[in-house]
């Protein structure tokens, strides 16, 4: 493919011309910020423990256990789905009140 600036962008069916207001630049950047934020919070593997520990291990008490932590890539997951929710929820009284309007 020829990447001139007049040339359409296939992604995913949808095509996106030059004079469209997100770009490759954009699609890129997305992509490669999806990418850091993955890499930079991913778990190192501990240690594998012995087979005697692992066998007598067990549960501590819930009332001593601390809440996880998020990581950020959680956060900002969880962020985009709370503002989805939101969204969806208001295109849904529009929509009821327009047919009530009616």
């Amino acid at each position: 493919m020829n990447p001139n600036k007049n040339s359409p962008l296939d992604v995913a069916g949808a095509t996106f011309s030059h004079e469209s207001p997100i770009t490759r630049r954009h699609i890129m950047a997305g992509g490669a910020l999806a990418i850091g934020a993955l890499r930079t919070n991913r778990a190192r593997e501990p240690a594998e423990p012995s087979a005697v520990r692992r066998q007598t291990w067990q549960m501590p008490p819930l009332a001593l256990l601390d809440r996880p932590t998020w990581s950020r890539s959680r956060v900002v997951v969880m962020a985009f789905m709370w503002g989805y929710l939101v969204l969806a929820v208001v295109l849904l009284v529009v929509k009821a009140a327009q047919l009530a309007g009616h």
